[in-house]
């Protein structure tokens, strides 16, 4: 399993460095390192695996404990649209 990360316009396989967030503590630090990816979306953080050869699974949860999960082909098409649900998520509420 290959680990990939997508920030901004570039795509780096492996690990990541760590992005810094808007909360602090334990959990935060938690969070950030299972979810290395902060996107668009206040409060969200995101990760994406390759799971099979080309296939990607993005997860993705927020401070209050929401979650996305999606499924593809192309892993920055996965933010985009992860960042989409999880701004109308935060419209709703």
């Amino acid at each position: 399993m290959v680990a990939v990360v997508v920030a901004a316009a570039a795509v780096s396989a492996g690990g990541g460095a760590a992005v810094s967030c808007c909360t602090s503590g334990p959990n935060a630090i938690e969070q950030e390192n299972a979810y290395p990816i902060s996107g668009r979306t206040p409060g969200w953080r995101y990760r994406i695996d390759e799971v099979s050869a080309g296939v990607y699974l993005l997860e993705g949860r927020d401070q209050q404990g929401r979650s996305i999960s999606l499924t593809g082909e192309d892993p920055e098409a996965l933010l985009s649209k992860a960042e989409a649900k999880a701004a109308a998520m935060l419209d709703d509420t």
